[in-house]
């Protein structure tokens, strides 16, 4: 039996990030995220269903409207969601597809089949914490860097 989990949803002023932030973390969230939306924020946390019946969730609601109210500031407009949990550790692999790097290299995701007849260098690559998928433009420079360095001592212009 899975897991569910309650996403909740708030939209706010900026100046409000620290107050609500502080409020879902001792709610029991263990962690938030923030987005930027604009003039406003869209600050997300998730606890255990478990845990919290959704009146629990209204009375968060009401607490993070009576902080706005304090501060003199719009009131945060708190949606809040169930949903399953998900293995994000390897679920995220369904939408990583192959890479091309320059015009000597391709990465590819090693759980797929790479191409039988390409003129590309193929990189399989299984990231993981160590290492990404390749795509960041820094890893992308150094694989540019490191094939022009071997093409000129192929070469001979060493």
């Amino acid at each position: 039996m899975s897991n569910s989990w309650w996403e909740i949803t708030i939209l706010c002023h900026p100046h409000l990030e620290e107050s609500i932030t502080w409020r879902l973390d001792k709610f029991g969230c263990s962690g938030t995220s923030r987005e930027i939306k604009g003039k406003s924020y869209i600050i997300q946390g998730y606890i255990p269903q478990i845990k919290y019946q959704s009146l629990d969730i209204s009375a968060l609601s009401l607490w993070l409207q009576q902080d706005a109210l304090v501060l003199n500031l719009p009131q945060p407009l708190t949606r809040w969601k169930l949903i399953d949990e998900e293995d994000w550790s390897s679920s995220w692999k369904q939408y990583w597809e192959p890479t091309e790097v320059g015009d000597r290299f391709i990465i590819y995701p090693a759980w797929l089949t790479p191409p039988e007849n390409t003129d590309k260098l193929i990189l399989k690559l299984d990231p993981g914490v160590a290492f990404g998928t390749g795509t960041h433009p820094t890893t992308q420079l150094c694989l540019e860097s490191l094939w022009k360095c071997v093409y000129r001592n192929l070469i001979g212009m060493w």
